[in-house]
């Protein structure tokens, strides 16, 4: 093992929020290609950390059967908030690449009951990390403006709401 990829897995194991948080600055590009560098372990710890929409898009550019293992290795709540933000069709091919206990427990935590506020949500919008710096907020903006709407919400690492700008 190549002394880069050692040094980013023990950096992602050890400190997987301070990774996220750099995956999240890199360029769209990139972060798929990183997170695959990491062993399954590594790439989860960081997922786990990353803001929502970025992690699932990341996601999204890797095939399915290596997004339903990452998935897979997630508990089943952390996997379904990535999992709703990643397009039918390839949610698809994802829940098909898994097994049928843990693709089960991810359809029952993305659904919503008819009536609940979730089932109203869209899981699309604009949303940040409360420790995101203004510049690097705008650069995202800037860069992913079609699921822009009146208002950018701010969220904790759980991607509970604290705040509206």
């Amino acid at each position: 093992m190549k002394v880069e990829r050692r040094l980013a897995r023990v950096f992602a194991l050890s400190h997987p929020l301070e990774a996220a948080q750099a995956l999240e600055r890199s360029p769209e590009a990139e972060r798929s290609k990183l997170l695959e560098d990491l062993p399954l372990e590594a790439a989860v710890a960081v997922l786990r950390q990353m803001e929502s929409s970025v992690a699932a898009a990341a996601l999204a550019e890797r095939p399915a059967v290596d997004v339903a293992a990452v998935l897979a290795a997630m508990p089943a709540q952390n996997g379904a908030r990535l999992l709703e933000r990643i397009e039918v069709v390839k949610r698809r091919d994802v829940l098909v690449n898994m097994p049928t206990d843990v693709a089960r427990a991810l359809r029952r935590s993305m659904h919503h009951p008819e009536d609940s506020a979730g089932a109203l949500m869209d899981s699309h919008v604009v949303a940040f990390p409360r420790d995101i710096k203004v510049n690097e907020a705008r650069k995202r903006v800037q860069r992913e403006p079609r699921n822009l709407r009146y208002y950018l919400y701010v969220v904790d690492r759980d991607d509970r709401l604290v705040g509206v700008v």
